[in-house]
C-alpha cells in the first residue's frame, strides 16, 4: 500500500513508434540497464536501482518494481528509500505524435525530484539513441579509487602510529582490546607480551602469580604476615583475605604498617624516587583479574616497574621459569 507521502512521477518524450516498440520489447538495451539474472540494474555509484519486471511483456507496456540497494559493503551511503515503487512504460498516441510515457508510482516525496531527473536522463538516451556507459560511471569510479587510496593511506598512518606506540608491529586484536597495561609492557618487552598473548589461560594465570610473588619479594612485602596470607590465597585460587576486600583499607594498612620498609626506584620510564612498595603492592589484586591474560600483563608490568633498572633480570627469569614464553608463536602480532 502506498503511503500518504508517496507521489507519482510522470515523464514522456516524443519518439518514433518503432522506437517505442523497441523500448517496450527490450527495456534493458534501449535504456542502458545491466542484466542481472531476471532483473535489470541501473548503477549509481555505491547504490543502484534494481528494476524487477513483473510478468512477461506483450509489447504494449513494460511494468516493473523499482528498488534501491547498496552495492558496496564499505560505503556509508544510505539508499534513498528502503521500499519498492512501481514503474510502467507505455506508448501514448491518443493525441498527436507517438510518445514514450513513464508512470512511476509510489515514489517517496523527498526523492521525487531525484527520480524525475533520472527518468529525464534515461528518456533522453532513448531520444538521442545513446549507447555506452552512463556519464557518471567514470566519475564514481574515480571517486571510489580516490576514497580507497585515502583509506589505505589512513590505514598505513594508523599502523605506523601503533608501531611507535607499541614498540613494534601493530598488536593483535586481542591485545588491542585488552583492558590491561599492554602498552606499558610492550614498551618494556614486546616479545614477552606477544608470548604471553599466545600462552594458555593456565600459563597466563601462573605467570600472574609468579610475577606477584617476585614483585612483593623485591619490595620486601612477601615476609609481612597479612600480605603472605594474600599471596597464599592467590596460589590456592581463593578470594583474597581482608584487608584486600577493600582497596582503600588495604592501602592504608600498607602505609601504616611499621614493619614494611620504604625503598625507592627509578622506573623504566625514567621517573626517579618512586616507592617500590607502591609499585609492587597492586600486583596482588591485579593477579585476580577474571581475564587471565589481563592478570598476567598487569602483574608482570607492575613487577617490572618495581624492579626498576633491574627489569631485564626479571624478564629473563620469567622466560626461564616459563620456557614457552621464550619463543612467541609466529603471527602473534
Amino acid at each position: 500500500m502506498e503511503s500518504t507521502t508517496a507521489t507519482i512521477r510522470r515523464r514522456s518524450r516524443v519518439v518514433p513508434a518503432s522506437t517505442v516498440a523497441e523500448v517496450l520489447r527490450d527495456a534493458a538495451a534501449r535504456l542502458g540497464l545491466a542484466i542481472d539474472g531476471d532483473t535489470l540494474v541501473l548503477p549509481i555509484g555505491d547504490v543502484a536501482v534494481r528494476v524487477i519486471p513483473t510478468g512477461a511483456s506483450d509489447g504494449s507496456a513494460f511494468v516493473a518494481q523499482w528498488r534501491w540497494e547498496v552495492t558496496s559493503a564499505t560505503t556509508a551511503v544510505n539508499v534513498p528509500e528502503p521500499g519498492t515503487s512501481r514503474v510502467e512504460l507505455r506508448a501514448e498516441s491518443a493525441a498527436g505524435p507517438t510518445r514514450l510515457e513513464v508512470i512511476h508510482r509510489g515514489v517517496a516525496a523527498p526523492h521525487a525530484v531525484l527520480v524525475g531527473l533520472l527518468w529525464d536522463y534515461l528518456l533522453e538516451r532513448v531520444v538521442d539513441g545513446q549507447a555506452g556507459p552512463y556519464p557518471w560511471v567514470e566519475v564514481f569510479e574515480r571517486m571510489a579509487a580516490e576514497a580507497a587510496a585515502r583509506a589505505e593511506a589512513a590505514r598505513r598512518r594508523r599502523e605506523s602510529r601503533e608501531a611507535r606506540l607499541w614498540g613494534g608491529t601493530p598488536p593483535s586484536d586481542r591485545l588491542r582490546q585488552l583492558a590491561a597495561n599492554t602498552i606499558m609492557l610492550s614498551n618494556m618487552d614486546r616479545p614477552l607480551l606477544d608470548a604471553l598473548a599466545e600462552a594458555t589461560p593456565e600459563q597466563q594465570r601462573a605467570v600472574a602469580r609468579w610475577a606477584t610473588w617476585r614483585a612483593c619479594a623485591v619490595a620486601g612485602l612477601a615476609g609481612v604476615d597479612w600480605i603472605t596470607a594474600a599471596l597464599a590465597a592467590l596460589d590456592r585460587g581463593e578470594p583474597l583475605p581482608p584487608p584486600f576486600d577493600d582497596a582503600d583499607r588495604a592501602w592504608q594498612r600498607l602505609f601504616s604498617d611499621r614493619r614494611i620498609r620504604h625503598t625507592v626506584v627509578t622506573t623504566p620510564d625514567g621517573t626517579p624516587n618512586v616507592s617500590q612498595q607502591a609499585l609492587a603492592f597492586p600486583t596482588i589484586t591485579q593477579a585476580t583479574n577474571d581475564d587471565p591474560l589481563a592478570a598476567a600483563v598487569d602483574a608482570l608490568a607492575a613487577a617490572m616497574y618495581a624492579y626498576g633498572p633491574a627489569l631485564r633480570d626479571l624478564a629473563a627469569d620469567c622466560r626461564s621459569a616459563f620456557p614457552t614464553l621464550q619463543h612467541p608463536a609466529a603471527g602473534s602480532t
